[in-house]
């Protein structure tokens, strides 16, 4: 469970009209932190939004802290929680609408991470406290890179020059239902052939390193890049652009020669954490495009786990 926005219905201190069976609650959420190491579990703004059983909004809550009332029917209810995302509708939006709503991964930030979860068709009983659970639309990606060169390439130095995503998804809708080849309308270092740019969230998808590193030794780079989802399938040509699977690549420089270490990501999911392992025993490619499939002297693995370190998101009813 990344966060939580857990509520209690509470009940009325009078009888309820016997026409409309309604009573009156009051909704209280606040923030609370997990003890997880890094920043990317922080709970900052947060959105709570109450969808009655046809999709009409009962109630919206933009504060951090705070309380608003409003009535309970003897009914189903669709819970929404959004957190650490700006300029949403908070009144005459639909369910339907709010989860047609875009989210880019320029909003993003490794302290603010956009998360979103839901809790479907529930019945509020009187003193009940429900749970809504919320995870990020983003993955991390991570990685630790290890050399093994064969004594004609041990003398040479090695450096990594810079650890880096491409062909990074930026786009995806709040309810995350499309996550098919092409649904993302916004994208990243294509081919990497795009460097720093106002547009682009660079500090999310590329890490300068400058680290030299001996012929037998091990690397723990420290660093977490971020991409939204991608399901496309992978295409390696350089031609032309076409939407094609996200790669972290280790750009590093063996002896006097500039070489590539491309790792494909395939899919990119929401809330996942790749933990890529590269171990390096030789050059590898000339461009991030190239397939290091065909180079018997590297060996990439990824693990994916899921990204359960998050904050939580506590509420009151």
């Amino acid at each position: 469970m990344i966060g939580a926005l857990l509520a209690a219905a509470a009940g009325c201190d009078k009888e309820p009209c016997a026409a409309c069976q309604e009573e009156e609650a009051e909704i209280r959420h606040v923030v609370f932190e997990s003890e997880s190491d890094g920043e990317d579990h922080r709970v900052g703004e947060s959105l709570l939004y109450v969808f009655g059983p046809t999709g009409e909004l009962i109630g919206c809550h933009a504060a951090v802290e705070g309380a608003f009332d409003f009535f309970l029917t003897d009914d189903v209810y669709d819970f929404e929680a959004v957190v650490n995302k700006a300029d949403l509708p908070t009144a005459g939006v639909t369910r339907t609408q709010l989860l047609q709503t875009l989210t880019t991964l320029a909003e993003n930030a490794p302290d603010h991470l956009v998360m979103r979860g839901a809790l479907d068709a529930h019945r509020i009983e009187t003193d009940e406290k429900i749970t809504v659970e919320v995870q990020r639309i983003a993955a991390k990606v991570s990685c630790v890179v290890h050399t093994a060169f064969p004594e004609r390439l041990a003398a040479l130095p090695f450096e990594i020059d810079a650890i880096y995503l491409t062909n990074v998804a930026g786009a995806q809708l709040l309810s995350l239902a499309d996550l098919t080849p092409d649904a993302s309308s916004i994208w990243y270092n294509k081919m990497d052939a795009e460097g720093p740019g106002e547009d682009v969230p660079y500090d999310l998808i590329f890490k300068q390193i400058g680290r030299t590193m001996g012929p037998d030794e091990s690397f723990d780079a420290g660093v977490s890049l971020y991409a939204y989802p991608n399901a496309c399938a992978d295409d390696h040509g350089r031609e032309a652009w076409s939407a094609r699977c996200t790669r972290l690549v280790v750009r590093a420089r063996l002896g006097d020669r500039l070489t590539y270490y491309p790792v494909t990501l395939d899919p990119v999911l929401p809330n996942r954490h790749y933990l890529v392992d590269l171990t390096v025993a030789g050059y590898g490619v000339e461009h991030p495009e190239d397939r290091l499939s065909d180079y018997a002297n590297v060996l990439p693995s990824v693990t994916v786990v899921p990204w359960d370190d998050g904050g939580s998101l506590e509420g009151l009813y």
